[in-house]
């Protein structure tokens, strides 16, 4: 069997027509969809979750994960996208499909019945202005010359 490819494209939305052998990815949306990779022509439709699907880009290509089969495909693949190329896996009889689903379900009560994550603390902004620390001159004798050059020099720096 020839190696087959997925390539991919970041979007805002799904197009209403897809191409074949394209995985697109919205972020706004936080989904993907593309064609089933066997040819079919069924719409495969995969939720970024961290109990769904995962997608990783490192830069060149895109895999998903995990792999990804439906028992409402009418030809119910089962492949793997792995950094742009399709890897097939064994067809999912009936027990199967079952068997995953418990196991997303499972994940879903997991992930939902975690506690939430800690408040943050209450953290100021940054200032807007730089604010060099003050100084009696005792404490600065002979040091101004540096001071004023690193004063001017983030002012400069900040187009102050």
């Amino acid at each position: 069997m020839s190696e087959q490819h997925m390539r991919h494209a970041f979007v805002r939305a799904i197009p209403d027509i897809l191409e074949p052998d394209m995985l697109y990815i919205s972020l706004d949306y936080v989904t993907t969809s593309h064609l089933c990779a066997c040819g079919c022509g069924a719409e495969v439709v995969l939720p970024l979750h961290p109990t769904k699907w995962r997608m990783t880009f490192d830069g060149a290509s895109v895999s998903m994960a995990p792999s990804i089969g439906s028992r409402t495909l009418p030809c119910r693949s089962h492949y793997w996208i792995d950094k742009g190329r399709v890897r097939w896996s064994n067809k999912m009889n009936d027990d199967d499909f079952q068997r995953a689903l418990n196991r997303d379900q499972r994940a879903d009560r997991d992930w939902h019945d975690k506690p939430a994550a800690p408040k943050a603390h209450n953290i100021q902004p940054a200032p807007t202005k730089l604010e060099l620390p003050t100084s009696t001159n005792n404490e600065i004798k002979g040091n101004i010359i540096p001071i004023f050059r690193i004063r001017s020099a983030f002012k400069r720096l900040l187009g102050l």
